[in-house]
């Protein structure tokens, strides 16, 4: 994983293109490639589903199920910088909540632009609040991830 640094000119391009586009693509884009980089990927016995339909007709942006049991493991819900407000965060997380609860998966990403937060839920709140920057701290956000992909767990 040494290629896994913000001195990536490919990560830095796609880091800077979520912290400017106006299209949620563009984060769901950056995250994809950084789940599927960090070892969920089929490889390693997971599969990342953009726009997976739920029971409810809802579509999360990224689902991450492992695919021998079809269990959801992680949730993405993905808005555009402009989203980047306490009432843009508030409505994210809601949504992102919804999506856990209904696919019976208790680990979410919420990201917003360049930024993240990684919640767990455990009923009835989501634990974990501080807000992460790709520009300014990648190497901590892949360690949760490779903490997650070890563990099941964004905490160690």
């Amino acid at each position: 994983m040494d290629h896994l640094t913000v001195a990536n000119p490919l990560y830095k391009k796609m880091i800077d293109n979520a912290k400017r586009s106006r299209d949620e693509a563009e984060v769901a884009g950056l995250w994809n490639e950084m789940l599927h980089d960090i070892g969920l990927n089929t490889a390693n016995g997971y599969m990342i589903i953009p726009e997976k339909r739920l029971h409810s007709n809802r579509r999360p942006d990224l689902v991450v199920r492992v695919i021998l049991s079809d269990m959801v493991v992680l949730i993405v819900e993905c808005k555009c910088i402009e989203y980047d407000s306490m009432e843009g965060w508030d409505s994210t997380e809601t949504q992102l909540n919804e999506y856990l609860q209904q696919a019976g998966c208790r680990n979410g990403i919420a990201a917003i632009g360049h930024k993240c937060k990684f919640l767990n839920l455990r009923e009835p709140f989501i634990l974990q609040r501080k807000t992460y920057d790709w520009s300014n701290e990648f190497q901590q956000i892949i360690e949760i991830l490779v903490t997650f992909t070890r563990t099941g767990n964004f905490e160690p």
